[in-house]
């Protein structure tokens, strides 16, 4: 008898462990292998689903049947509902998202009192985040924010604090780095615009709306470890078909509702960049790094980052700044400084200063950005720098000096683990 009544006592104390988890929601449930786990115990349930919780506790005079129903679910033995977390659209009654990143309090509320609720009847919610049908807004709703948001509706993409918007929505999307599309959408050695056009179609199916292309290269052809054909081959020289091809490519992503962040320079030798600009300049034979046989990545960046204090270098950028900016698209009409599809002009690909020329290299970012504002006030600028690096000092960066500048309306990192040991 006394071993039963210890069974039983054991067995009720159980009970009321898991009546006691239930009703507090004490703990998160967890998942091990293929089961669900509750503070340490298997968790198993019977549910129901009620999508539209949230929005009808936005009407206080409502949540009455909030009230009923999750009475009613927890009367019945059900410890956990399935609601929506979303109501996306400003024409969806009592939407919680009216426009991308623009919420009701008075819905979030609702939500808040759904939780509340079931949290005084032991339920366990389970929140859907986006539909895949039209009900209630869906991923259709953001399809249509996006194709709203994007070339087309000959607006730019703006600044506000810490956010992009375009005609005052916030701009989100999701990008790649697609450095090469100037020469693959070139007519000439190296082109392939039916690729192109296959790549630029499955990077839009993919969702991607924003491409960071190389808006420069710098010759002459004859040079190793460079994409070539270059754009430019010589100080004001330019290949008419790589000025065709960067043509067709802004053409080809604003029809695809693509935007274009237009990089201009290079601190690192695959497209000339700097160190080509500096060679042009007096600066000698350019000593390139690794794979170069004897190549030295200090003593390469040592002699690009001679740029920043070379004038007839810093001017035949400048001139080539002006060349790509005024120039007037054939296969848009648009100049490239009044071309919306252009989201931003990028000084250069991760430029630095280097431990001996740091100073320079800042008054050149400023001096930089402000020549481009004083040709093009439509559009962004950006450094193109990587931030700090485990070796700021070393490598001349400065996050927050390289981004401070008056005309630069947004800061840039590029992240290399492996490079850098992480």
């Amino acid at each position: 008898m006394r071993h039963q009544l210890r069974f039983a006592t054991f067995i009720m104390s159980m009970l009321l462990l898991n009546a006691n988890a239930l009703c507090e929601n004490i703990g998160f449930v967890t998942r091990d292998s293929n089961h669900f786990i509750l503070n340490g115990y298997p968790f198993y349930y019977a549910g129901s689903n009620n999508y539209y919780q949230m929005v009808f506790a936005a009407e206080p005079t409502l949540r009455y049947a909030i009230d009923e129903i999750q009475d009613e679910m927890a009367t019945m033995g059900m410890t956990v509902l399935r609601t929506w977390a979303f109501n996306d659209g400003a024409s969806q009654w009592n939407a919680l998202q009216t426009s991308p990143g623009v919420y009701q309090e008075y819905v979030f509320q609702g939500l808040d009192y759904t939780l509340y609720k079931a949290n005084q009847e032991g339920l366990r919610v389970i929140l859907a985040l986006v539909n895949n049908w039209d009900d209630y807004g869906g991923m259709n709703q953001y399809v249509q924010w996006a194709d709203s948001a994007f070339p087309g509706s000959e607006s730019f993409v703006q600044v506000n604090g810490t956010h992009f918007e375009v005609d005052g929505i916030p701009y989100y999307y999701s990008g790649v780095n697609y450095w090469y599309g100037m020469n693959l959408a070139s007519t000439g050695p190296g082109g392939d615009r039916d690729r192109l056009n296959r790549e630029l179609d499955l990077l839009r199916l993919l969702g991607v709306t924003n491409l960071r292309v190389m808006a420069g290269s710098e010759g002459p052809n004859t040079e190793p470890w460079r994409m070539i054909p270059a754009l430019q081959t010589s100080p004001g020289v330019y290949d008419s078909l790589m000025l065709d091809g960067l043509d067709y490519l802004v053409y080809a992503m604003k029809e695809r509702g693509i935007r274009a962040i237009m990089c201009l320079n290079n601190f690192w030798q695959w497209s000339g960049g700097m160190a080509q600009y500096v060679n042009w300049n007096g600066g000698g034979p350019i000593p390139y790094p690794p794979p170069e046989p004897g190549g030295d990545w200090n003593v390469y960046q040592d002699y690009t980052s001679d740029f920043y204090s070379n004038p007839g270098a810093m001017q035949d950028f400048r001139d080539n700044i002006a060349v790509i900016l005024n120039r007037v698209n054939p296969y848009t009409g648009v100049t490239y400084k009044d071309e919306p599809a252009i989201m931003a002009w990028e000084l250069a690909n991760e430029p630095r200063g280097f431990h001996n020329n740091a100073a320079n290299f800042n008054i050149w970012i400023d001096n930089t950005a402000a020549y481009i504002k004083s040709l093009d006030s439509n559009h962004l600028i950006t450094t193109g720098c990587e931030g700090d690096t485990p070796w700021p000092s070393w490598n001349g960066l400065d996050f927050v000096q390289n981004h401070n500048g008056p005309d630069i309306d947004y800061a840039t990192i590029h992240i290399w683990p492996q490079n850098w040991g992480w």
